[in-house]
């Protein structure tokens, strides 16, 4: 007998039902690899951090030096924007990033909502539509693999103007939908924002116009944003110097596979990094790293070729967000290409730089939209709702496998701004330390001497003081004792001082813990910092084993190496315990 159509019915509505409890499953398990990325990032900007300048900051090291300089060339910048976040700091934080730190992660958050909204334009709806896109633009965001972004404090630049190109594409977008004028000031205003902040910033304004030419805008609104964008790439040219060492743009054009492979690899370095990082590191680390990110760079400006191609054959049903997205992922293409022009005589290699993922993340997230919104509307039932919830599970479930080994990356380069801080709280001139810090050294034994007088960034802290004084005079002696070794100083050359090394058990939840050394009196002699790794944790057992043992690293002036003692602090100068016998 034929099955009834009442029987047929209820068949497809268990379907149904087993089809939205599998993709509901496959986001789920998605929002917690999504949860662990964010409180990854969050993370670092805890365990990574330090308030000692690095690189570029040297230059910025009061109001006096950044009012100074407001409108100087900064490489091929600008960043006026960066330098009133620096100011800021310094006038109000004490110069410790604690702000920089503050705006890259909202800037980051910000951005992720910019993206989200623009998927929300662009017709996802849907939860099993809005939930994949707005989880991928957050992971694409926060992944640790742009640790250089997310620990450094003068980084505020790159997050910044990449924000800003999206606001301003999200602003034009809007305004094509609603013709409000404060729409297309608001545009007008992100394009100007980007350009002071970097060079690849120009090219906002200039991409604004073709969108708006894809949007169809009036003659007047593209006339308007012609006039802005030569104005902005005019006052740009009007005050750039070619930078010295850099490549020469003209001789970069005139070797264009060069220029095309630093592009493809600048764009493909995130996803590189992934494979020969996460579960498939036994297969991606056989492949070497920059093939395999120049094809991954080369694959993602393939699906967007792709995009582009399906856009124009739609061109009549396409909404002005998903011009938007294209625009967004178009500025992460150009921004490589203009870095391959200026740097392409680096070598490959420097392609690779961990603060360039943000750009090639952004496009990932650009792209994955732009697939979700070219595929909607999506419906439960369909493959191709199945296959969008998988590709974001399998996204950031791949990103968030991959997290472990670029925390510990951002650890590193703590690890050597903190040996470079102890040199200089110790007042030992390791030169090899403090090039960790800048190539020129000089100028930071002199920045050092201007922030101890301003009492400022690494002097701000209290136990910068406590250099030649009595254990007592400056906090209660612990009176436990933790398990751990103090190593024989080792000298450095042509100074009374050496550096000094050790371990030191204690509970792997300690974050940025310290240690203070002592001479034979009982005097500070000089400063060491835990070498603090959250991949420890991993070794935690309740009851069993609650320390690890963890290495310390630091400075210390000290005539006798016998004398030494040390103690150990946690990150807000509290002593906890003396390390090994008791002084």
């Amino acid at each position: 007998m034929a099955p009834s159509r009442a029987g047929i019915g209820n068949f497809a509505r268990r379907g149904a039902a087993r089809e939205a409890r599998l993709i509901s499953m496959l986001l789920v398990l998605s929002l917690f690899a999504t949860t662990a990325i964010v409180l990854s990032a969050l993370a670092v900007a805890f365990d990574a951090y330090s308030a000692l300048p690095f690189w570029d900051q040297w230059d910025y090291l009061s109001p006096d030096a950044i009012l100074g300089r407001s409108f100087e060339q900064h490489n091929e910048h600008f960043i006026l924007l960066t330098k009133l976040i620096t100011l800021i700091d310094e006038t109000a934080f004490g110069g410790r990033n604690v702000f920089n730190f503050f705006v890259i992660y909202l800037t980051q958050a910000l951005h992720a909502w910019l993206l989200i909204v623009l998927a929300r334009r662009a017709g996802l709806r849907a939860y099993f539509e809005i939930v994949p896109a707005a989880l991928v633009a957050i992971a694409m965001l926060f992944a640790v693999h742009q640790h250089e972004n997310l620990a450094w404090g003068f980084q505020t630049q790159f997050v910044i103007v990449l924000a800003a190109a999206t606001a301003a594409f999200l602003a034009l977008a809007r305004y094509a939908e609603t013709r409000r004028p404060a729409c297309l000031a608001l545009s007008a205003l992100a394009s100007a924002l980007a350009a002071s902040e970097m060079a690849n910033g120009v090219l906002v304004g200039i991409m604004s116009v073709f969108l708006a030419l894809a949007l169809r805008l009036s003659r007047r609104v593209v006339a308007i944003l012609t006039a802005l964008a030569v104005l902005l790439l005019g006052v740009f040219l009007s005050r750039y110097t070619p930078v010295a060492g850099h490549s020469d743009a003209l001789q970069s054009l005139a070797h264009p596979l060069q220029t095309i492979a630093y592009l493809f690899t600048y764009l493909g370095g995130i996803l590189a990094d992934t494979l020969r990082t996460g579960p498939l590191g036994a297969i991606g680390q056989r492949l070497p790293r920059i093939p395999l990110a120049l094809s991954c760079g080369a694959l993602l400006c393939l699906v967007d070729a792709f995009i582009l191609a399906r856009m124009i054959a739609r061109r009549a049903n396409i909404l002005p967000a998903i011009h938007a997205l294209f625009a967004v992922s178009m500025f992460a293409v150009a921004t490589a290409a203009l870095t391959g022009i200026g740097r392409v005589s680096f070598g490959l290699e420097q392609a690779l730089s961990s603060r360039y993922t943000t750009v090639s993340a952004v496009m990932i997230a650009a792209t994955f939209i732009l697939l979700l919104a070219l595929a909607a509307p999506l419906r439960i039932g369909q493959p191709r709702t199945r296959a969008a919830a998988a590709a974001c599970l399998l996204l950031v479930g791949l990103v968030a496998i991959t997290q472990p080994a670029f925390i510990a990356a951002a650890e590193g380069r703590r690890n050597d701004r903190d040996l470079a801080t102890t040199a200089l709280l110790a007042k030992v001139r390791d030169d090899a330390a403090l090039r960790l810090a800048f190539s020129n050294i000089d100028q930071v034994w002199r920045g050092a001497g201007d922030l101890q007088r301003q009492g400022a960034s690494i002097y701000a802290d209290p136990w910068s003081g406590w250099l030649g004084r009595r254990l007592d005079q400056v906090l209660p002696p612990p009176q436990s004792v933790c398990d751990g070794t103090i190593n024989p100083p080792d000298p450095v050359s042509g100074t009374d001082g050496a550096r000094i090394t050790g371990s030191v058990s204690l509970s792997p939840f300690m974050v940025r813990s310290k240690v203070i050394l002592l001479d034979g009196e009982q005097r500070v002699a000089g400063y060491a910092f835990v070498h603090t790794a959250l991949g420890r944790i991993k070794d935690y057992r309740p009851g069993r084993r609650s320390t690890v043992a963890l290495d310390f690293v630091g400075h210390v002036t000290q005539s006798d190496p016998a004398a030494v003692h040390a103690v150990l602090l946690d990150r807000n100068d509290h002593a906890i315990c003396r390390i090994g016998a008791p002084g």
